[in-house]
């Protein structure tokens, strides 16, 4: 302990040096704004998928590719519950961390594609709403927690606002 202390305070003052401070990238790995300005007009779809010259990201249209992206927010939302009541269960017997681990990995592995095909703040809402009102039915369902008429309520808002975000979009 008495060696990691000092490395510690030698590793957190390096960055707060001014003449340590960390190289910026190459100017052929940014995008050049006023190329863009120079070139003829181009759909949404068309510029979306134009890549500049040093690897710099894209943006993917959101419906791109076709298709609403609700079966894969389904999966996504299924995927959730699963990982969330796996935590539960282990507490109990721990091979369910297994279902934990793969639950939440296949999550957020197909939540991206989901994004897809809608906008972020939308598919969100509707993923973590719904999976937190799937959750609480499952836990008064499968383990006797208690589910009061405030917490009805309480689920009900919630899905209001998914419905209502999911007739908005």
């Amino acid at each position: 302990m008495r060696v990691l202390g000092p490395l510690l305070l030698l590793s957190t003052t390096a960055a707060l040096v001014p003449w340590r401070t960390p190289r910026l990238p190459t100017p052929s790995a940014s995008i050049d704004i006023t190329q863009a300005h120079r070139e003829p007009t181009r759909t949404g779809a068309q510029a979306a998928r134009r890549v500049t010259r040093g690897g710099a990201l894209q943006a993917t249209p959101v419906g791109a590719g076709g298709g609403s992206g609700r079966a894969l927010l389904a999966l996504t939302i299924a995927l959730e519950v699963f990982a969330t009541t796996s935590m539960k269960l282990a507490s109990t017997r721990p091979i369910w961390h297994l279902g934990t681990v793969v639950g939440y990995g296949s999550c957020f592995s197909v939540f991206p594609l989901v994004l897809r095909k809608m906008p972020l703040g939308v598919a969100y809402a509707i993923w973590s709403g719904a999976g937190t009102a799937l959750t609480a039915l499952i836990g008064a369902a499968l383990f006797g927690e208690a589910l009061s008429t405030q917490k009805v309520g309480a689920l009900a808002v919630i899905v209001a606002g998914v419905v209502l975000l999911e007739l908005a979009h």
